[in-house]
């Protein structure tokens, strides 16, 4: 009797220890993450500017198609418009709209203050530029910052999604989500160079990777390694000790922000960044397993108004009679710049008489010397019978207008927007760089052989006929334009094989990961679709 009752006791217990593993193998092969949130939703957080705000629109008029998925936005107002312009509409978009100051804005309201970001190339140029780094990064105040990172933590409450995707140059969404203890994905519009180098070794960022807006060539040549340590080691220093950033550390730290992240290294390896960048076009990188490149994102499909229309038939109609078309599209332009630009620009139409020229440049009133620089716009149209057209467009025109595959080449600062857009659409890119910011990109447009670094003898002004040079070369199509075009168009075919938007939005999928219900089996057919 005892044998049988100490027989079945250990029969039960193998049975007890069988379920339970099988009970933890169910457990964790489950797709089910249990955080706050209701199903289905899927909340992005990011800056009302068009660098960043184009990725999140882009993958949100994806999401939008499928009736299971509540898609919302929260950003500053000036989004507003066009959440409202997806072709859908509001009606599928709910837009939130964030208090505070968006990061562009906040930009401008520093002006001088950020005056040293504009230096010239190299290593002086560089080492002098160093103080005003800490405000480019991240430009709020401490009550300024507070006020935006409130808004989302009620903006979060409210929609309660499960998932949050966030930009991280808006710092205050990593806050928000982290002390709401929701499920988060970040979605960066940055390059892996410029998130990943401080995660390499040291020497192999002194060895391989140029100090960022130092202008040094890649791959680094061995004698510039010094100095290129020097730049790191400053740049640490700089961020370590800057006043601005630990002000605004004790600010968020005394109004009770938990666990708090850091302001300049946002990167986190627990959580799937997603960036809108490609291995093909960056330069040689470890990159951890939970980052995604998904590659450049197309700009997303915006209700057309009666002028784009217009203008897309005028580029339309040139391009078909093959007349060359230069757009130029030059921020932060001196009086300066705009009367050597001129010079170049009269040499070029007298000796393309075929050439028209699409010069976007702001408003008359916004700047001093617009006015200047516009009468130097008109007299130049006036000469050459109408060949330069003055445009005031938006960054979301510019990258329509690259879509249409009508554009010869593109003039630009070397903003990291302007350099996306033109390489996915196959636009060959001269680039005139001004801030430390451009100068990475004006290597980067050389390194892949797109384009070519239009005033590298007299970075950052503009002089000596240099562009000049650099746009006949682009429209002679012989020797080194006739590679830059075909280049920038096998970079761009192989970019649109598989769009950056399709990628990412598998990924936020796979992420919200939702049980396996009805809904799971269409789930799966949308993942196949994309």
């Amino acid at each position: 009797m005892r044998d049988m009752v100490l027989c079945l006791s250990i029969s039960f217990l193998i049975f007890i220890i069988k379920l339970a593993f099988c009970i933890d193998l169910l457990s964790s092969s489950s797709p089910d993450v249990f955080y706050p949130g209701a199903e289905q939703k899927v909340l992005f957080l990011t800056n009302s500017d068009h660098e960043q705000s184009k990725a999140f629109l882009a993958i949100c008029q994806l999401l939008i198609q499928y009736p299971f998925v509540d898609v919302h936005i929260a950003s500053f107002l000036e989004l507003g418009d066009k959440v409202s312009n997806l072709p859908t509409g509001l009606s599928r978009v709910r837009f939130h709209p964030l208090k505070g100051t968006p990061y562009a804005k906040r930009l401008e309201f520093e002006g001088d203050h950020l005056s040293g970001l504009s230096h010239p190339p190299g290593f002086r140029g560089t080492t002098a530029s160093r103080s005003d780094l800490p405000a480019f990064q991240v430009p709020w105040n401490g009550p300024e910052y507070l006020e935006t990172y409130r808004s989302m933590l009620d903006v979060i409450n409210t929609v309660d999604p499960a998932l949050v995707v966030i930009d991280p140059l808006l710092r205050q969404a990593n806050d928000a989500v982290l002390q709401l203890g929701y499920q988060y994905v970040i979605l960066s519009t940055s390059n892996l160079r410029d998130m990943l180098v401080i995660h390499q070794s040291a020497g192999k960022m002194i060895r391989e990777y140029p100090a960022i807006g130092s202008g040094f060539a890649s791959p680094l040549p061995w004698y510039f390694a010094p100095y290129n340590a020097y730049l790191w080691l400053q740049r640490a220093l700089t961020i370590v000790f800057s006043l601005h950033l630990h002000r605004l550390r004790s600010c968020r730290q005394h109004y009770g922000v938990r666990n708090p992240v850091d302001l300049v290294d946002w990167f986190r390896h627990d959580v799937t960044v997603i960036i809108t960048s490609s291995l093909e076009i960056e330069y040689p990188i470890s990159v951890p397993p939970n980052v995604i490149a998904c590659g450049p994102i197309l700009p997303p499909a915006l209700l057309s108004t009666n002028r784009d229309q217009y203008w897309q038939g005028c580029l339309k109609c040139w391009h078909e009679l093959r007349e060359p078309i230069l757009l130029i599209d030059l921020q932060s332009l001196t009086e300066a710049d705009a009367r050597e630009i001129a010079h170049s620009l009269i040499a070029i139409l007298l000796e393309y008489e075929n050439l028209h020229v699409v010069w976007n440049i702001k408003n008359q009133t916004e700047t001093p010397q617009s006015a200047d620089v516009h009468s130097m716009i008109d007299t130049i149209s006036d000469l050459s019978k109408n060949r330069i057209r003055k445009l005031q467009l938006n960054t979301a025109d510019i990258a329509s207008l690259l879509a249409g595959e009508t554009i010869s080449c593109i003039v630009h600062r070397g903003e990291a927007g302007l350099f996306h857009d033109a390489l996915i659409s196959g636009v060959p890119q001269l680039l005139l760089p001004k801030w430390q910011s451009n100068y990475d990109y004006a290597i980067q447009t050389e390194w892949l052989g797109v384009g070519k670094w239009a005033n590298r003898a007299h970075s950052p002004l503009i002089a000596n006929g240099e562009l000049t040079e650099a746009v006949r070369n682009i429209l002679n199509q012989q020797g080194e334009g006739v590679r830059i075009s075909q280049q920038a168009k096998e970079i761009s075919y192989m970019l649109q094989v598989h769009p950056g938007q399709i990628t990412a939005a598998q990924e936020i999928l796979k992420t919200l990961r939702l049980p396996k219900n009805g809904t799971n089996g269409r789930w799966g057919a949308v993942l196949d679709e994309l």
